[in-house]
């Protein structure tokens, strides 16, 4: 009976409003990122953590997990039933029904989720003004920790680096430092893993500090080695402590055409073997994961090699760069930009890297920057040519 007053074409009208005009309306101050629009949520406050993707007409506040269409969205950030975000949007009553609730009823409810939303603002400004503190503390103990550390040049650090192919030219390596004793935090069973880490023993290691683009270190990249052969045991991981995401490690100092690869190793072998010849003065920076490396994709596709690849990478990247998500920043002085990825053969991983990268290589376009794939010879990597090359 409800269709008899029009209600279907009134939900109908509510529904082809333009959800970026929606937001407009709900005061939402956002910003273009790629495909999707970006900035704080009208309801929760929080910085950037709500996102409008015109193209598929939703929104979703990663804050509180709300998602929807425009009638959803103001549902979400006026707090008030479905009906009621229709009439709001369309400027109608509900047709043959007249009004759900009373114009007090809605101010008295409307006001009620204001100071909602303002107690949420406030705890949410303290936790974010807590996090700042934690985070400016971290910083300071790894920017002290990375200048009370030595030379790289005549450490154990080095010799580990020679015997993998690489070695130090001029005006390399002066970011990356060796400390002869550093603590190995961790544990040492699988039936520890629910246990806080402790102090496993200290160990040589070198560090790398990440920077963002004022120069800022925000991490530190940690190898830790064997205490009496150029050598890193399998059990003593490489870790980063601080935050990583955006930031860079600097092998080199920036320079207009810039490789960039996940690893120091990988990255720094890549410029071993040409660091002669057209790439002579390249600039070479790690990124420390694929995903600083490359962000994130709109979505994914099917793995190519689908039966040839473990249960967990049945699909790769579909290469479209998701803007909003955080990678690596470069510096406005780099043009060009060399991803650099290795070959490896097994378990369908050539095709998951490449990938990846696509979508880095895209979103880096998107940016102004001109980009380039660099994959390894198949079935190898930059490091094992370095070394074979070396002999």
């Amino acid at each position: 009976m409800q269709d008899d007053f029009g209600v279907s074409e009134w939900i109908e009208k509510a529904k082809c409003v333009g959800i970026l005009e929606v937001a407009s309306r709900l005061g939402a101050a956002l910003k273009r990122a790629g495909s999707e629009h970006v900035g704080p949520c009208p309801s929760c406050g929080h910085t950037d953590t709500f996102n409008v993707h015109p193209r598929k007409g939703i929104f979703i506040c990663h804050q509180s997990d709300a998602t929807g269409d425009g009638i959803a969205m103001v549902q979400h950030c006026r707090g008030v039933e479905f009906l009621e975000a229709v009439e709001w949007i369309t400027g109608e009553a509900k047709p043959g029904g007249g009004r759900e609730i009373s114009d007090e009823q809605r101010t008295e409810r409307y006001e009620d989720r204001r100071d909602e939303q303002m107690e949420r603002r406030i705890a949410q400004d303290k936790a974010d003004a807590a996090n700042e503190v934690r985070k400016a503390t971290k910083r300071s103990h790894i920017d002290a920790e990375w200048h009370e550390a030595g030379a790289l040049r005549g450490s154990h650090g080095e010799a580990y680096y020679a015997a993998r192919g690489l070695v130090i030219e001029p005006g390399w390596c002066r970011d990356i430092r060796f400390v002869p004793a550093s603590p190995l935090w961790g544990n040492n069973h699988d039936d520890e893993r629910d246990a806080p880490p402790r102090i496993l023993g200290h160990f040589p290691c070198i560090i790398a500090p990440m920077r963002d683009t004022q120069g800022t270190i925000t991490a530190l990249h940690r190898t830790w080695l064997h205490p009496e052969i150029p050598a890193r045991p399998k059990s003593m991981k490489k870790k980063v402590d601080g935050e990583p995401m955006g930031s860079l490690i600097w092998i080199t100092d920036p320079a207009e055409t810039t490789a960039t690869g996940e690893g120091v190793e990988t990255t720094w072998a890549f410029g071993m073997l040409h660091r002669r010849g057209d790439l002579a003065g390249c600039a070479l920076a790690a990124a420390y994961s694929i995903g600083n490396l490359c962000g994130k994709a709109m979505g994914t596709r099917p793995h190519p090699d689908a039966d040839k690849s473990p249960k967990d990478r049945k699909s790769v990247p579909n290469g479209i760069p998701d803007m909003s998500s955080v990678a690596m920043v470069i510096p406005e002085e780099v043009t060009r930009v060399i991803l650099l990825g290795d070959h490896e053969a097994k378990d369908g991983k050539q095709a998951w890297t490449y990938a990846h990268l696509l979508t880095g290589a895209r979103r880096l376009r998107e940016q102004g920057k001109e980009a380039l794939i660099w994959m390894a010879d198949l079935g190898g990597d930059f490091n094992d040519a370095a070394i074979r090359r070396r002999k």
